[in-house]
């Protein structure tokens, strides 16, 4: 079991709550039940995975994991949330996908359901 993960910012927990949903769902990610990936977060493969992808070398140092966790926070602020969406239709776009109500092909990023593939 690792350390309780946090990143640089928890203060902002209580007037942004996605932030706080965002910086959960990451730790939660770190600390996997042993039969899921050889019980290794995600932060040990995406940084320490071997050259194979087949098993993790290290564990991720207290810093390594203080800034994956800032920076998971941070999408869950306002202006990380805007970031996400227009990523994601612009992501959409590159992957050939179109909005039915608009035919925007993520141009007009204030729109992201109703996407779907042509």
């Amino acid at each position: 079991m690792i350390p309780h993960i946090v990143g640089k910012h928890p203060h902002r927990y209580r007037s942004n709550p996605a932030e706080k949903v965002f910086a959960e769902r990451w730790a939660a990610l770190q600390n996997p039940p042993s039969h899921i990936n050889s019980g290794a977060g995600t932060l040990a493969w995406l940084l320490h995975a071997n050259d194979r992808g087949t098993a993790v070398t290290q564990a991720p140092t207290d810093e390594e994991h203080a800034i994956a966790a800032t920076v998971i926070q941070w999408l869950g602020s306002p202006v990380g949330r805007e970031w996400l969406k227009e990523t994601i239709i612009l992501a959409d776009q590159a992957d050939g996908y179109a909005c039915r109500h608009c035919g925007s092909r993520g141009t007009d990023l204030g729109r992201t359901k109703g996407m779907k593939r042509e």
